[in-house]
């Protein structure tokens, strides 16, 4: 670009050939973005094809108009360096070529930017057509999304990464709690094992998650951070440890279902209920919490998450004072009791460590006023 500004600055190129070049340009920019995605996952391909899809979607508009576009960039760019705007790139004095190049370079950015915004589902098809998402990055495969591509020397590029791998560790953990009601409804073994299965493979890539998150923020907290970034790494390390946790938990649970049905112990309609409407609150605490990780850490529903854990431990004792009384009236044996106690038990236990992820994030808001606070009287 700057050689070519050079060029019509010279007067050795007129505006048409240096609006063409430019437009060569941006496609040939693309280059160096899909060189580098040919050692990328499917994202970072999907992401250097929608890079060149958008350069040359405009290229295409701009060649379309490509006169009554020249006699316009001619005008505004007379109209700006106060002199008469005429209608006609050929009667734009040399020295101000330079200046039409800038402005279409701008606008050819800002127009295909607002087109291509009203077509962004049509844009999606277009690059999935291009770059077909292999199976091993399927959702139910260990895939590191944000802070597979390495290790940056900006500390807060190196955050946001670690807080986007964070977001999409919550998604997972979500879609893992999900699974559970379906094997309570499963009535054959082979339907019954395959969701086992598929829990079981969410929980060993929740542990590799959090592995490699909190190795990344530990190299992160060893670069030069602020207060401020160093108090978020120290948040961010507890809500994948706890994270990992609800990994476990839920797969706890599943596990206890499969000892249940081991060991033919079967619950009558009201244990169900009550067990169902304890994960619609578990769930809702899921969601709240979700949407604290997915938000600014400075606009989290704190008050929102303590009255869903609120909720789970009381409905938890509400449950546990029934089912002290039911074994005084045998209304169901041990073994029953035994593994209904279990199950509420461990989704009390996961509303502990769900409210620690919130908690965690608003220690970290906390701590980043405090030290802002200090710094403004400092």
């Amino acid at each position: 670009m700057a050689i070519t500004l050079i060029m019509t600055a010279n007067g050795w190129i007129n505006l048409d050939i240096a609006v063409a070049v430019t437009i060569g340009q941006n496609i040939g920019t693309t280059l160096t973005a899909n060189i580098a995605a040919t050692v990328a996952n499917s994202a970072g391909k999907k992401a250097a094809r929608a890079h060149f899809v958008f350069n040359m979607v405009g290229a295409i508009l701009s060649l379309i108009v490509f006169y009554p576009e020249l006699n316009l960039i001619a005008y505004l760019a007379q109209f700006f360096s106060g002199h008469t705007p005429v209608f006609d790139f050929q009667l734009l004095p040399i020295a101000l070529i330079p200046l039409a190049i800038t402005i279409f370079h701008t606008f050819f950015n800002l127009i295909n930017t607002i087109i291509l915004s009203f077509f962004i589902p049509q844009f999606i098809q277009i690059v999935n057509l291009m770059v077909k998402t292999p199976p091993e990055e399927s959702e139910d495969e260990f895939r590191l999304r944000f802070i597979s591509g390495g290790f940056t020397n900006t500390a807060e590029l190196n955050l946001q990464a670690a807080q986007n791998e964070i977001e999409n560790f919550s998604k997972r953990i979500l879609r893992m709690f999900t699974f559970l009601p379906d094997l309570r409804t499963a009535k054959e073994d082979d339907e019954f094992n395959k969701i086992l299965e598929r829990i079981e493979k969410y929980e060993n890539i929740s542990d590799r998650l959090e592995m490699e998150i909190s190795k990344f923020l530990t190299r992160t907290a060893a670069a030069d951070l602020s207060a401020e970034g160093s108090q978020r790494v120290s948040s961010m390390l507890r809500i994948v440890d706890n994270l990992e946790s609800i990994g476990d938990i839920i797969f706890q649970i599943a596990m206890t279902r499969k000892n249940k049905r081991d060991a033919a112990v079967h619950f009558d309609q009201g244990l169900n209920d009550n067990l169902s409407h304890m994960t619609q609150l578990v769930q809702n605490a899921l969601d709240i919490m979700d949407n604290n990780i997915h938000n600014d850490f400075h606009h989290i529903n704190l008050e929102a998450a303590y009255e869903a854990e609120h909720a789970i431990n009381q409905y938890r004792d509400v449950l546990r004072s029934r089912h002290l009384d039911a074994l005084k009236l045998d209304v169901y044996d041990f073994a029953i009791g035994n593994a209904y106690s279990s199950l509420y038990a461990l989704y009390e236990k996961l509303g502990d460590y769900i409210i620690n992820v919130s908690e965690a994030i608003d220690n970290s808001v906390k701590t980043a006023s405090v030290l802002g606070t200090s710094e403004q009287h400092g």
